[in-house]
């Protein structure tokens, strides 16, 4: 099995759930850099997506190849202990969201740490396969709840990153050691 490095999204926007709020300044999570995405929640309410995609996989996963796995780390906090949680985090691909909410029930912290979804043997059951993942549509949306219903709390987010586990195509692995056995 072989894994990516880390890609940030090329392309970030704030898209409309329920009219909930709307995420500010979404192109900063581009980068790790302590230059964050926005946004207040209402009480006792969820926002809107967060969407980030184009990850540029077109040159890092060989055509056939299978994906075994994707790994996400939001880099994240909010502005209160105990209230602020994932509400929503899906994968998705060109006909939209997919797979398996992999939002967590942990309440998000009030300094800037990174969360962890998904893993080497974890397809978010979505499946996906490689072409999917090079695709530009490829990323993630994600929603953040507000369990207070008395305050208006923000939340703020980082970075957001992905890596992918992918075994290459039987064939490919097999042709690379015929050429080699040549000389």
């Amino acid at each position: 099995m072989a894994v990516t490095g880390w890609k940030t999204p090329q392309t970030c926007a704030t898209v409309d759930r329920d009219g909930g709020n709307a995420w500010l300044y979404p192109d900063n999570a581009k980068t790790s850099n302590d230059v964050w995405v926005f946004c207040a929640l209402d009480k006792s309410e969820y926002e809107d997506w967060l969407r980030v995609t184009n990850f540029d996989f077109a040159s890092d996963i060989p055509a056939g190849a299978t994906i075994d796995g994707i790994e996400a780390k939001i880099e994240r906090h909010g502005s209160a202990a105990n209230k602020i949680q994932d509400s929503a985090l899906y994968l998705r691909k060109t006909s939209g969201q997919v797979g398996d909410n992999k939002a967590s029930a942990v309440f998000w912290p009030t300094s800037d740490a990174e969360a962890t979804y998904g893993g080497a043997a974890d397809t978010w059951d979505a499946g996906l396969v490689d072409a999917d993942i090079r695709n530009s549509d490829f990323g993630l949306d994600l929603s953040v709840l507000n369990t207070d219903n008395a305050n208006i709390l923000n939340v703020n987010v980082d970075c957001i990153s992905i890596r992918v586990y992918y075994t290459e195509a039987e064939g490919e692995n097999h042709r690379r050691g015929s050429f080699f056995k040549m000389f």
